[in-house]
């Protein structure tokens, strides 16, 4: 230990006569570590962590939603340790003082955090001997924002949907649903009602596999429903984490995850290999010294040991300074909101515990084996005849060598860090200015959550009606309807359809909207045949249904459909009967291309308005409007830009990160590539004066200076080409519709502004030398 103390001192004393080495080694490192740590506190945070449980791991869903009977005698039968279901989550209206707001809210069964074994911040989680009460457990952020962080809260009463709750607990602030990605539903309440379908999750009974379970519940649910239903509700996977995260088959969030993590290791190795060049460059230059200090005696582990000292200092402080800069921006990640059309509760907590710093340490461990090792071995190695005779070393930058593999290597790694980012910022540039097809400039979304059973029947198409006509009568509002969804909200099922006259087997997979009267003139949609929807088409039968042109098309070809029957579903399905033609926009997202879609009448109270000017004005006229037709109602008024903004929003961030990170790279090599070409022409000081003095021109000396770098750079590029197209190839069914992923004048910009840039860093060096007065230079060496 006293020798390894003595080794980090000698390092620091010598470190300290070239500050410009340790500290362009020290942030590169420092860039590398930090940006790494936070991109897998990244991937950890919306992949890797599990749910708020006790052994997670012993938890598991059945893969199916079931009846809430089946769900009492599948729990009765004693297949799990404790089973617990809970309804799909719900926007609840929540009266708060003279106006309501909207709580994403979910129905639980009482022993719902029994089962998870969850301890709140602060308050008593309700529990089996709960169940029937009015009881509601809310998230440590509704508490701090909604309920303004009230110390008395507990206790508070809490109107949901016109009835009184009684808050008994507030949830972790860290605490991760059983929803996982960082959805976080704001209320709980132990509620659940005797009709609807449920989802069902149980904890694995001590000492009891999954394997087991399953086949127990196997043979419990074939015998109280046949085999259909064992075959349907047999299947467990788990509740969260990696594997949990997985059974969400599909998810286009992954591949992005992978892609930031894999784009933030490449910029740690690009780090790791500036501080093995530097550290090989100052190796090179203390070579006589090393030489006659193994003249004098000196072992080579001896020395070898000194020169890792060194990069052990360098790497020691990059990472405590990497894992400085992660917090910093983690800081401001917490920051970030979700910008979804209906308000979703999401909550990034990115929590630094000591799992992130192990892991920072481990990376910190591999940036001193991978930038230190190899130039404290090679340094060691110094031939002291060499030395003598003062010749320039054996690895220098004018040939092939160790130092021009690093460069080699930061051209490698640089090309993929561009690629990507190229990749994903042509993504972002062609959905953000692809036209939608609707007016989205001029229009706004109210969502209207009334009190649940509060209008029904007939009286709610009385209170919609209601809803409408008191928006039409603002002042400048030129057209409003309704939508189930509206266009660009995020993920959508694709339904089957056909025409009649087909075989069951013959279907397509469209998206269906329902609409209300007036949709397609407030969102300015063209309806090219046929006619919009009216309000007396709700009764109508067969359905009427408006399909969008690309279907049109698909089923009908050249034909006019108007008046052709459709049937949606597999076997008998729904009859619809076609009205109307409308033009093609964007439907879920806006890197689908007019995908087919179809349009049937619906009567929710999710209300699209087109105004005169600027939409935002608007917000609280509607407000009022609305308000007076029912107070009791939750409101949620926003214009449709910032409704529609989630639609381009994962990919926005994602374009960000990586065009940052790509910069970063670059500028890291360039840096690197800039201290190598420095360190060379520096060494080559007698060299050149001599070429001078024979009568080499300065520009022939800064040629063959460049040239031997471009020549590096080429190989490197080359390389990196390869390794791009490989790092592109998971991700490449991510690009928008029109954006060529496989593009050759990327890759060639890519590898142009590389080669050009890196071309910029070696003259500039190769410059300043090829100007030394050639007396001045021989009289240096």
């Amino acid at each position: 230990m006293l020798s390894l103390w003595k080794d980090l001192k000698y390092a620091l004393r010598t470190l300290r006569k070239s500050p410009s080495l340790a500290a362009v080694g020290t942030l590169s490192i420092a860039l590398g570590i930090g940006v790494n740590v936070t991109a897998f506190s990244i991937v950890r945070e919306l992949v890797f962590d599990d749910v708020t449980a006790e052994h997670p791991e012993r938890l598991a869903y059945i893969n199916a939603d079931v009846s809430y009977p089946l769900y009492r005698d599948l729990r009765r039968a004693g297949i799990f340790q404790d089973m617990a279901c809970y309804h799909s989550v719900t926007i609840w209206s929540w009266r708060n003082g003279a106006h309501s707001e909207m709580a994403w809210t979910i129905r639980s069964s009482a022993n719902f955090f029994d089962v998870l074994g969850v301890t709140p911040f602060a308050g008593r989680l309700y529990t089996q001997s709960d169940e029937g009460r009015d009881l509601a457990v809310v998230s440590y952020s509704f508490w701090r924002k909604q309920l303004g962080g009230d110390p008395a809260a507990i206790g508070r009463p809490l109107q949901l949907n016109g009835r009184i709750y009684t808050i008994t607990a507030i949830l972790g602030r860290n605490y991760r649903s059983i929803y996982g990605n960082d959805f976080s539903p704001q209320v709980y309440v132990p509620r659940v009602p005797d009709a609807g379908r449920f989802l069902v999750f149980g904890r694995l009974a001590a000492g009891t596999s999954k394997a087991a379970t399953r086949e127990s519940l196997l043979a419990k649910a074939t015998a109280l429903g046949g085999a259909e239903l064992g075959r349907r509700v047999a299947n467990l996977y788990p509740v969260g984490g990696f594997a949990g995260h997985a059974a969400a088959r599909g998810d286009p969030v992954f591949p992005v995850l992978m892609a930031l993590y894999a784009v933030a290791g490449i910029l740690a190795l690009i780090g790791c290999a500036n501080a093995a060049g530097l550290l090989l460059a100052r190796s090179a230059a203390r070579q006589r010294e090393i030489a006659i200090r193994k003249a004098i005696g000196a072992g080579r582990w001896q020395i070898v040991r000194h020169l890792l000292a060194e990069g052990c200092v360098m790497t020691g402080a990059g990472t405590v300074l990497g894992y400085m800069l992660h917090t910093a921006i983690a800081a401001r990640l917490r920051l970030l909101t979700y910008p979804g059309a209906y308000g979703q509760p999401y909550e990034f907590h990115f929590e630094t515990n000591a799992g992130l710093v192990l892991y920072a340490a481990a990376l910190g461990a591999a940036a001193l084996l991978v930038s230190s090792l190899v130039p404290a071995m090679r340094g060691a190695s110094a031939d002291l005849s060499l030395a003598i005779r003062q010749a320039p070393p054996a690895f220098s930058i004018r040939r092939w060598s160790l130092r021009s593999s690093f460069v080699g290597v930061q051209m490698a790694l640089s090309v993929v860090l561009l690629a990507l980012g190229a990749f994903f910022t042509r993504g972002f540039l062609s959905m953000a200015t692809a036209e939608p097809g609707f007016e989205i400039a001029h229009t706004l979304f109210a969502g209207v959550q009334p009190v649940r059973g509060a209008h029904t029947g007939d009286e709610y198409f009385t209170w919609r009606g209601e809803l409408l006509n008191a928006v039409r009568a603002v002042p400048g509002v030129a057209a409003a309807s309704s939508t189930t969804i509206i266009p660009l909200a995020g993920e959508r099922a694709r339904l089957p359809v056909r025409r009649e006259d087909e075989p069951s087997s013959d279907f397509r997979e469209v998206y269906r909207t329902g609409v209300g009267d007036q949709y397609f003139t407030t969102f300015a949609i063209p309806v090219l045949r046929g006619r919009d929807f009216e309000a007396r088409d709700r009764t109508r039968r067969p359905l009427p249904t408006i399909v969008n042109r690309s279907l049109a098309r698909e089923l009908f070809g050249a034909d006019d459909p108007v008046g052709r029957r459709l049937v949606m579903g597999r076997d008998a399905g729904e009859v619809l009967e076609i009205v109307g033609v409308c033009q093609d926009t964007r439907v879920r997202t806006l890197a689908e291309e007019n995908p087919p879609a179809l349009f049937v009448p619906g009567f929710d109270t999710g209300l699209v308005v087109r105004v005169a000017g600027d939409p935002a004005q608007w917000i609280e006229p509607l407000r009022r409007a609305l308000g007076v037709v029912d107070p009791e109602a939750a409101l949620d008024i926003r214009t449709m830009r910032d409704a529609t903004e989630g639609a381009i929003w994962p990919i926005r961030m994602a374009s960000l990160l990586l065009a940052s990170l790509s910069g970063l790279g670059l500028a890291l090599a360039l840096v690197g590539l800039y201290a190598s070409v420095s360190d060379s022409a520096g060494r080559r000081t007698r060299e050149m004066g001599i070429r001078v003095a024979l009568g080499a021109t300065p520009a022939r000396i800064v040629w063959a200076s460049v040239r031997d770098s471009i020549a590096v750079l080429l190989c490197g590029g080359a390389a990196g080409i390869i390794f791009a197209i490989a790092a592109i190839h998971p991700v490449a069914n991510l690009a928008p519709a029109g954006v060529d992923p496989w593009s050759p004048a990327m890759f060639a910009a890519v590898l142009l502004l590389l080669l050009a840039s890196g071309a910029g860093a070696a003259y500039l060096p190769a410059r300043r030398a090829a100007k030394i007065d050639p007396s001045i230079a021989l009289r240096e060496e």
